[in-house]
This record gives C-alpha cells, sequence and structure tokens, in this order.
C-alpha cells in the first residue's frame, strides 16, 4: 500500500514540475480545448453543417418555380369547427396557363389570399387534420378559383402545411 501511495505522489509531482516547466504550452493546449468566451451568443442555426429543412425546402422551390407559377407563402386560416386559439398555416403554387396569367395575378396577390382565406375558413377542421381531407381542400379550392378567376387557373399545390395553436387562449 505504502508502494502504491508512494508512486502515485511522485507522479503527482512530476505532473506539476512538468506543468510549471511547460507552462506556456500548457495555456495554448487548455485554449485550444476550452476556448475563452465570447461576447456574443453563438446561434445553433449557424453553427450546424447545412441548413434547416424548411429553409432548404423554400429554396428549391423557388428555385423549381416556373414563370408560369405563383408561389403564395404562410396563408393562414382558421377552419370552420377549430379549436379556439388553433390556425392552419399553410403555403400554395398556383400553375396558370401562360407567363402573362401569372404575371396579373401577381399584381392581384392580396385579393386572391383574402379569397382562398374566405374558402378555408368555410372548411371544416376536422377534415383539414387528414390527409384525405387536405386532398379535398385541395381540389374544393381549384374548382372555387377556377369558377371566381376563370380557366387560366390550372392547378395548384399545397406545398407547406401545419396546424399551430396560439398559446395563452
Amino acid at each position: 500500500m505504502k508502494k502504491n501511495l508512494l508512486l502515485a505522489a511522485s507522479i503527482l509531482l512530476i505532473f506539476v514540475v512538468l506543468l510549471v516547466l511547460f507552462q506556456d504550452q500548457a495555456q495554448k493546449l487548455i485554449g485550444k480545448i476550452r476556448p475563452r468566451p465570447s461576447k456574443e451568443v453563438p446561434s445553433m442555426i449557424k453553427t450546424l453543417p447545412f441548413k434547416p429543412k424548411a429553409q432548404r425546402r423554400k429554396k428549391l422551390l423557388l428555385e423549381k418555380l416556373q414563370p408560369h407559377e405563383l408561389y403564395l407563402p404562410n396563408l393562414i386560416l382558421t377552419p370552420k369547427g377549430a379549436p379556439r386559439g388553433e390556425y392552419f398555416f399553410f403555403s400554395l403554387v398556383i400553375s396558370f396557363t401562360s407567363p402573362e396569367e401569372a404575371k396579373r395575378f401577381r399584381e392581384k396577390k392580396p385579393l386572391l389570399e383574402s379569397f382562398i382565406s374566405e374558402i378555408g375558413s368555410k372548411f371544416p377542421y376536422v377534415d383539414l387534420v387528414t390527409p384525405d381531407g387536405r386532398r379535398i381542400f385541395k381540389m374544393e379550392l381549384l374548382k372555387r378559383l377556377q369558377k371566381k378567376f376563370g380557366s387560366e387557373i390550372v392547378a395548384l399545390w399545397i406545398t407547406d402545411f401545419r396546424f399551430k395553436k396560439v398559446k395563452g387562449l
């Protein structure tokens, strides 16, 4: 037991002497291991080696958007019968017959968004929760848009959707 204690004490003594002798190199090594805190708190998003999926998806979508298509991001509606404080957030891509029609409707974007919101607020919440219900909503929306604005609207896609509940309500 005395031998083990003597061995441990001598190893500790050697370690302390080496630490004193090579203090500068030890400081550099410790600095590399534990960097000094900066005043700015780093963002976890900035330190990720990749872009978050939502940003990548939106960027890819905008890159693939054709001249005859119109992107309506961040539409919000409260479906009929939704629980208090719960909203349906979604984005749409609307395809037109020609780029000229898409340009004409780009100027009418607020009108289009309010019309879509009006249609969606009459759609039942229980249907929007299911994939089949969202497909029916998309078909109903396309039918109503074609009826209101004419056959210039060829197709539409719901690109991003989620339900979100506002806290405190």
